[in-house]
């Protein structure tokens, strides 16, 4: 009996100190040469496909490259304005293998209801539109594109999201579109606006902790979301998506937590959901952005980039936590030459041009236009890195993509186990407690390991995992700084 319960305490320890070494995913490309300063992914990155019900959009960034090859690397969705030229368009929509794969890219009131030009100032000199015009209006607008964001939060033609217009518009569309997809098969996804904010327009810090842990208690039919609740006039929207627009860099991590925590509420109330992201800093005093030519050097003053590892981090958590990733801002088609160079006169008359051998800026700089296409601007190599983060997220989310989400129970270092919450509540945590997070997707025997924390400093730290559904059943890895770390294990 003694020696019965000697080997069973002795294997129960080694069970539970049993640690499987696990190897993150890298996920800038070996080939990748952040020298260049122009684009990349296209023509380093591996042709990749994302299952069904996952959406990525980006142009095209680089001269020389097409929409077809831009979607060959994961882009599932094309718009009028990424295609080489406007005779594209109709080509596109006649393809059966892109017909269903365009995107409505953020149009404006003014294009949704195809205004007129405003009658002294005014875009709706007799007033939003009434039932009638409202419902016709619904009725006859294309619904060729599945993927739909609108840009109707700004401008001078604004109409505030609980206008009843809006009720009666989208259920029109929604109708038809429904009708559509009942007879092909092809989903649809609709967000009223590029900035959603679901449930509310609150983030972290604005209110107290228990304002958002409450939503975990909750049934989602019981909270209160605004103009999204049913029988309001966004109710009959299946998507929302969280622009990412980040101020100044001390508050990228409550701003990108926030969005990442109303993506989680969203789809805890049956939307789909996404990040719409600008990935520099809506913020710029003090930086400028260095360019090499061979004939010199330039500085131009500009918005600052998102730090390379967020950049990686949102693409990748726009499809773990949501299904839609769309890049704003990049230019298409820019000369792999960095010439010639975007110029806006009352934005870029800070220029300085350093010719080659010359301590004092000159002016004019001679790359400088206003006119033509392919124009290079400063940030054009920003594309690469969220494509990076789409490619870690194929690599390891994309295996189990079909599995069932869960926090799990870590420690850093040898200290204490992190428990994780009961409710799912780890994100509103991980912020308040200024820590890291790690979720898990199984499905089979299979489980995808993610570990974030937009706090950490850059030591390399010794990360222990349990598996959520076997707590004896742990994995240790090294990790550092802000990034995503994501990787696919075998479960015993």
């Amino acid at each position: 009996m003694k020696l019965f319960l000697s080997l069973s305490l002795a294997l129960s320890a080694q069970l539970c100190i049993a640690q499987t070494p696990i190897q993150f995913v890298n996920p800038i490309p070996e080939e990748y040469n952040p020298e260049l300063g122009i684009p990349q992914f296209i023509d380093i990155c591996p042709d990749i496909t994302l299952p069904k019900g996952h959406f990525y959009f980006k142009p095209p960034t680089k001269q020389g490259w097409t929409m077809e090859q831009a979607m060959k690397k994961g882009v599932t969705h094309w718009a009028t304005n990424s295609l080489e030229s406007n005779d594209h368009i109709d080509k596109f929509r006649k393809n059966p293998r892109t017909k269903y794969w365009e995107y409505y890219a953020v149009p404006r009131i003014r294009e949704i209801f195809s205004l007129p030009e405003p009658v002294n100032g005014k875009w709706w000199p007799n007033g939003p539109l009434n039932e009638k015009d409202a419902r016709a209006k619904g009725r006859t607008i294309s619904i060729q594109p599945r993927l739909w964001v609108g840009e109707t939060m700004e401008g001078d033609d604004w109409i505030t999201p609980e206008n009843p217009m809006w009720g009666w518009f989208y259920d029109e569309v929604v109708k038809r579109y429904e009708a559509q997809k009942a007879k092909d098969g092809i989903p649809y996804y609709i967000a009223h606006n590029y900035f959603t904010q679901f449930p509310g327009t609150f983030e972290f810090d604005n209110g107290k902790r228990e304002d958002q842990l409450k939503f975990y208690d909750t049934p989602p039919e019981k909270w209160d979301s605004g103009n999204y609740s049913p029988g309001r006039t966004l109710g009959k929207l299946n998507t929302t998506v969280e622009g990412i627009y980040i101020n100044t860099p001390d508050l990228s991590q409550k701003q990108l937590l926030s969005a990442i925590f109303r993506m989680e509420l969203a789809k805890m109330a049956g939307k789909s959901t996404g990040l719409f992201v600008f990935n520099v800093h809506e913020w710029h005093p003090g930086f400028a952005a260095r360019i090499e030519y061979p004939e010199g050097i330039f500085y131009r003053k500009d918005k600052l980039p998102l730090d390379p590892n967020l950049q990686i981090a949102l693409a990748f958590l726009s499809q773990e936590y949501g299904n839609i990733f769309i890049e704003w801002g990049l230019m298409p088609y820019q000369s792999p030459t960095k010439k010639p160079v975007d110029y806006y006169p009352p934005v870029h008359s800070g220029d300085k041009w350093y010719p080659k051998g010359e301590t004092n800026p000159t002016k004019p700089f001679p790359f400088a236009t206003q006119t033509g296409s392919n124009r290079f601007g400063i940030h054009a190599y920003l594309g690469d890195m969220t494509h990076f983060g789409i490619l870690l997220w194929s690599q390891t989310g994309a295996q189990v993509a079909e599995g069932k989400p869960y926090y799990a129970t870590y420690k850093l270092d040898g200290g204490d186990w992190v428990k994780r919450q009961k409710n799912g509540s780890d994100l509103v945590e991980s912020y308040y407690e200024k820590r890291g997070v790690v979720r898990t997707r199984i499905l089979g025997k299979k489980m995808l390991i993610c570990y974030f924390n937009m706090f950490a400093d850059n030591e390399t730290h010794k990360l222990v995992v349990q598996n959520p559904l076997n707590s004896t059943e742990t994995f240790v890895g090294i990790v550092s700084g802000n990034g995503v770390h994501a990787t696919v294990v075998n479960l015993r």
